[in-house]
């Protein structure tokens, strides 16, 4: 019996003892708008704790809007701070201020966002088509397909379209669904682009049997410029072509020269 005794006065007196460690001191501190440094000079002057912290997790010119009446330190502290992601821990006459880890649940758009969505572009016999345009449709997130005809975009949290086009092949839209694997998109060519007639200054051929180069301009609202004649409005916007003008005088004949200087001989 003594022995009972005994051990349930050494448990009783651990258990005081405990709870006056963990018990912190009250303070008062007035409705305001105070900064954090003026708060924490405050609660020293109070109660002769001192605080220790790293001065790259404290931002103490914050200004914080608090009211204390006889309220424990510890807790008043986690709120006051809590904007800083802070807590307040208490070890003897001291108080350390430590950024608290930031812990998040597992989100599964967020993870298919960090893979992205890949795939290739290839024409109807295989071959990679390199230079083509992926977009997701509504957005202004784009790829463009590589050597190999790859690309790379970032996956979205919801069902979404591409919007896959190259010059020359008909434009397809393609579905997606997030975390969806590599994509594999075939474009057709386009039948109308090769079978389109160009005039040239001999006479005029199929598109698909020109081997030299053919520039188009269409003036339009956005590119549009006040030109005195079409040569001179095409001056800047055709690759090769130069316009020139012997004097700056209004109505000068135009020399206009095709290659030129920058062609393969020289010759104008």
């Amino acid at each position: 019996m003594l022995k009972k005794i005994l051990l349930m006065l050494v448990a009783s007196a651990l258990s005081i003892c405990m709870a006056g460690q963990n018990r912190t001191q009250q303070i008062t501190i007035g409705n305001g708008s105070l900064t954090v440094r003026e708060v924490l000079q405050q609660i020293e002057a109070q109660t002769g704790y001192t605080f220790a912290y790293s001065n790259s997790d404290i931002d103490l010119d914050a200004v914080v809007h608090s009211k204390a009446d006889k309220a424990d330190v510890v807790p008043f502290l986690n709120q006051t701070l809590a904007a800083q992601n802070l807590e307040a821990q208490v070890d003897g006459k001291r108080i350390y201020l430590n950024k608290v880890a930031a812990t998040t649940t597992p989100d599964v758009s967020k993870s298919s966002e960090a893979r992205g969505i890949t795939g290739v572009v290839k024409d109807s016999k295989g071959g990679p088509l390199t230079g083509a345009a992926i977009q997701v449709k509504g957005s202004q997130e784009y790829a463009i397909a590589d050597l190999d005809g790859r690309f790379t975009l970032k996956a979205k949290s919801a069902p979404f379209s591409l919007t896959v086009s190259l010059l020359g092949y008909e434009t397809r839209t393609v579905q997606c669904e997030p975390g969806q694997g590599p994509l594999n998109i075939v474009l057709q060519e386009e039948s109308t682009f090769l079978s389109e007639s160009v005039v040239v200054g001999y006479g005029s051929q199929r598109r698909e049997l020109i081997a030299n180069s053919i520039a188009k301009f269409k003036p339009g609202d956005d590119n549009i410029r006040q030109a005195l004649s079409p040569s001179e409005l095409l001056q800047g916007r055709v690759a090769g072509m130069t316009v020139s003008t012997q004097s700056g005088n209004l109505g000068t004949a135009e020399r206009v020269s095709i290659r030129g200087s920058a062609s393969l001989n020289a010759s104008n």
